[in-house]
């Protein structure tokens, strides 16, 4: 249930966040990293993007793009909560970005519990 919040967060920020007809990708793949496979879940959508200073801070809590703020609606907290769900699961989230263009959160989870 805590991955799938995750899956809806990004989904739910891709499309705000998307320009207006613009297409949103969802793909899942798999890779081998240490001998272990791993499950990647990578979301991108075409829009506003984050500003190239900023893309660090997208996981911390309450911060929102300083190109968003006033225009478009949340509290910053969905990416924070993301984040810590990830990595209670052993896993990792980064992102991507190019303001005014394609932006990507990628989730990488090991796909079998570590003994």
């Amino acid at each position: 249930m805590r991955i799938e919040r995750v899956v809806a967060n990004l989904l739910s920020n891709a499309v705000k966040y998307s320009a207006p007809d613009s297409e949103i990708s969802l793909v899942a793949s798999a890779e081998v990293r240490d001998l272990r496979p791993w499950v990647v879940l990578a979301v991108s959508n075409q829009g506003v993007g984050i500003p190239a200073k900023e893309v660090d801070r997208v996981f911390e809590t309450y911060y929102r793009g300083s190109n968003v703020l006033g225009s478009i609606g949340g509290t910053g907290v969905g990416l924070a909560g993301a984040r810590d769900i990830v990595e209670q699961h052993g896993g990792e989230i980064d992102v991507t970005s190019v303001e005014g263009g394609t932006t990507t959160f990628t989730v990488r989870l090991p796909a079998t519990v570590p003994a």
